[in-house]
C-alpha cells in the first residue's frame, strides 16, 4: 500500500513538473490570486475578464491569474558631469578657496584641491550643458 501511494506521488509531482516546464513566460508577468477556482473553466474565464492577456491557473483549489506586466518606467539618467581645471592649490587657496572658485564658475560646481603626481590641482566638477 505504501509503495503504491509512493508511485502515485512520484506520478503526481513528474506530472505537476512538465505541466510547468511547458507555462512560457514571455517579458514581466504578474500574478493576482482570485480565491477559489470554482466549476472547470470557470478560473481561466474570470482571469480573462480581469486582465485580457490573462491565464488563469487552478492549483490546490485556489485560482492564480497571470498576466503581462507593463514594464517599469525606465529610470532617470542621472546628469552627465563634467570636470575642469581651474589652476594649482596652495596653501593660500585650498579646497575651500577651490570650492570657492568653482562654484563662482559652474552652477552647482564643487571644487577640491586634488594631487596629481607632484602638483596639487584645483578640478572642479559640475553639470555639463
Amino acid at each position: 500500500m505504501v509503495n503504491h501511494i509512493s508511485n502515485c506521488s512520484l506520478l503526481f509531482v513528474m506530472l505537476a513538473l512538465t505541466i510547468t516546464g511547458l507555462i512560457e513566460v514571455k517579458g514581466n508577468t504578474c500574478s493576482q490570486p482570485l480565491g477559489g477556482c470554482g466549476p472547470m473553466g470557470q478560473c481561466d474565464q474570470r482571469c480573462k475578464a480581469l486582465h485580457i492577456d490573462g491565464q488563469g491557473s487552478c492549483d490546490l483549489g485556489l485560482c492564480t491569474c497571470y498576466y503581462g506586466c507593463a514594464d517599469p518606467p525606465p529610470s532617470p539618467t542621472p546628469p552627465k558631469m563634467c570636470n575642469n581645471g581651474l589652476g594649482v592649490c596652495s596653501v593660500q587657496c585650498g579646497d575651500a578657496c577651490c570650492n570657492a572658485k568653482c562654484a563662482s564658475k559652474y552652477n552647482q560646481g564643487t571644487g577640491m584641491c586634488s594631487t596629481i603626481g607632484n602638483n596639487n590641482l584645483c578640478t572642479c566638477q559640475y553639470r555639463c550643458g
